[in-house]
């Protein structure tokens, strides 16, 4: 007889995500908003880094609805229309295309635009929101966090100046070559995030089920995967890549 937890039909679509979470890395905000003076990333960048990766593991992106938030005329400085400011929250489906599974998940976007492309560009500032978001994306920048500024208390804070802030100069680089390739490794998976998510995808998604195969494979008990030893790594990571292979 089968056990039940062999029997159960575990969605994949877990697993495609984290996937693509194990091997999008960061994508670095290098574009700049000149009118506002600040930096930013784009959808561009964004679908750049994510198409291989969802082509590569099977997962796909839809919209599935669209709710209109607020949209009113946008007004300038002396009160007078000018443009359209729209705020809308859109639902999007990500579908593993192996087995259909799926999970719905929304994202606002908002925009002002003084033609009509006002709804393409909440489309896509809201898609960019979602992939950043659904994937945990990075950009190696702590400092570009929401919490770092208090609208209309411009200038109340240590060291600020009035008006637009002048750009920190880029302190030099003195780190020896052999800490730079460290901090490279750094930012790749590690070997047991890769054999975590390798796992996720032959099926093995919960806790219970990753623990109890390594534990049948190495014959002593895995409490944790903290644990694990850098050679037993090595030893179920080709296991489960054998496992992959006849999957295919």
């Amino acid at each position: 007889m089968e056990s039940q937890a062999a029997a159960t039909t575990v969605p994949k679509i877990h697993a495609a995500i984290m996937a693509v979470m194990s091997e999008i890395g960061a994508i670095e905000k290098k574009k700049k908003n000149e009118q506002q003076n600040f930096m930013f990333r784009g959808v561009g960048d964004a679908m750049a880094a994510c198409q291989p990766l969802f082509v590569k593991h099977g997962l796909y992106l839809r919209p599935l609805s669209v709710r209109i938030d607020d949209t009113k005329e946008n007004l300038d400085r002396d009160g007078k229309p000018r443009g359209t400011h729209s705020r809308q929250i859109i639902v999007y489906r990500a579908t593993c295309a192996e087995d259909g599974s799926y999970v719905d998940s929304e994202a606002t976007g908002e925009a002002i635009d003084f033609a009509d492309k006002c709804a393409g560009k909440v489309a896509s500032i809201s898609f960019k929101t979602l992939i950043f978001q659904m994937f945990c994306i990075p950009d190696h920048n702590p400092e570009n966090d929401p919490d770092s500024q208090s609208p209309g208390l411009e200038g109340q804070g240590k060291g600020e100046a009035k008006g637009k802030a002048e750009p920190k100069a880029e302190p030099k680089s003195d780190t020896k070559p052999k800490e730079q390739a460290k901090a490279s490794a750094e930012k790749k998976p590690s070997p047991l995030k890769m054999l975590v998510a390798k796992l996720a995808l032959a099926g093995k998604v919960e806790a219970a089920d990753v623990l109890g195969w390594m534990t049948k494979q190495l014959k002593h008990e895995v409490k944790a995967t903290k644990d694990l030893k850098d050679d037993e790594i090595e030893t179920l990571t080709k296991t489960v890549d054998e496992i992959l292979k006849e999957m295919k």
